[in-house]
């Protein structure tokens, strides 16, 4: 029979890992930009509101038909960013389609979750107000990015 410290780590392991009634989600599809389905260069687009401070947990990106491959030479940033026009866009995480370096998450495969989780987040709070944005950023040649993409974001209110 196992003791009551070991339970207790087995339930603090279990609640580590179940979202609470705290935790939301919410799944925005960019479907065109500006009445175009692909972009070719920097372009930002705005996935939420926020209509109270709230603290991003996790980001997933699914492209509906395009896989963009990995490349260190050809590849898009993407950067999740906050914030307002007046006050500027300052970072949360960032990902790159590259193989290596710091940003690097390797392919976005078509239907596939493509995630900030292993990102190095900057901060992970969005005031009430701000916007939660995400921003692609080309380098070198690269196919255009395609859409529909699909966001799905797990959030705390704060």
């Amino acid at each position: 029979m196992p003791t009551t410290d070991e339970l207790a780590a087995q339930l603090a392991d279990l609640r580590a890992v179940t979202p609470t009634l705290e935790e939301l989600l919410f799944s925005d599809t960019i479907v065109s930009w500006n009445g175009s389905t692909t972009i070719t260069g920097n372009t930002r687009f705005t996935l939420l509101v926020a209509p109270i401070p709230l603290r991003i947990l996790s980001v997933a990106i699914s492209s509906e038909y395009q896989t963009v491959p990995a490349s260190d030479t050809a590849y898009w940033t993407c950067a999740l960013e906050h914030g307002t026009e007046a006050g500027g866009f300052p970072d949360l995480a960032v990902r790159s389609t590259q193989n290596t370096g710091a940003n690097a998450n390797g392919a976005l495969a078509k239907r596939t979750p493509w995630t900030f989780d292993a990102a190095t987040w900057v901060s992970q709070d969005v005031a009430a107000g701000e916007l939660l944005t995400v921003n692609w950023i080309p380098t070198g040649a690269v196919a255009a990015l395609q859409f529909p993409q699909t966001y799905t974001v797990r959030y705390r209110p704060l």
